[in-house]
């Protein structure tokens, strides 16, 4: 059994929240206040789908859990198991494994040391504008591609790539945007890809995510 360190090095990078500024282009300043008029807002339910496997490609648990909004510490929702379902009974399912736009909606467009309007891109049928963006989080380098609507200003989705460092040898992540129950424009799903080692041990976890029931708060 590979150590428990290693799944934890990846929640705690991938739990942390991005971060935000204004920047210059326009089309990505009202992409970037849609998301900043939702600051207030946290997902109170999270619905989770994580498979963990070793180098080899085998699979070490796929873990189905699902975790709802129960009270707040500190001004920051805390989230209770409601269900979980764990094929090979790791015990994994049992650590925090939140993203961080769940509890902070305006930081899914992340702060870059360079953003540029690539020009416009096809994504899924439809016509956008895509960006090209570069910096550094958590010491980590990124590169990342964020679509936008040029019509309605609103940001489609976003895909990161960090390099590796220390235990979490790559990371990817994507978010996709949408409308809410009550019609507000949210990050409803997130994916990610994380590699993670140490001394002999290596692990790829993959988690798909679906934020739902977005409450203000108090």
């Amino acid at each position: 059994m590979f150590p428990p360190s290693l799944f934890i090095a990846a929640c705690l990078f991938l739990a942390s929240p991005l971060s935000t500024a204004g920047q210059v282009d326009s089309l990505w300043q009202a992409a970037s206040e849609t998301l900043r008029a939702s600051r207030d807002l946290v997902a109170s339910e999270v619905n989770a789908d994580t498979v963990v496997t070793d180098e080899s490609g085998k699979n070490l648990d796929t873990i189905k859990k699902s975790t709802r909004l129960t009270g707040w510490r500190d001004g920051e929702p805390v989230r209770t198991t409601v269900k979980m379902v764990e094929s090979q009974g790791s015990g994994l399912g049992e650590l925090k494994f939140e993203w961080g736009v769940a509890n902070h909606p305006e930081q899914a467009l992340a702060d870059a040391d360079s953003i540029v309007r690539a020009g416009p891109a096809m994504l899924d049928g439809k016509a956008t504008v895509l960006f090209h963006l570069t910096g550094v989080q958590r010491k980590r380098p990124f590169t990342a591609k964020v679509w936008i609507d040029e019509a309605t200003r609103l940001p489609l989705r976003a895909d990161y790539v960090f390099k590796g460092a220390s235990m979490m040898k790559s990371m990817t992540y994507s978010i996709v945007f949408g409308r809410d129950e009550q019609a507000r424009w949210l990050p409803l799903k997130v994916d990610s890809d994380a590699t993670v080692s140490a001394l002999l041990y290596q692990v790829r976890i993959q988690s798909a995510q679906q934020l739902s029931n977005w409450v203000k708060r108090p």
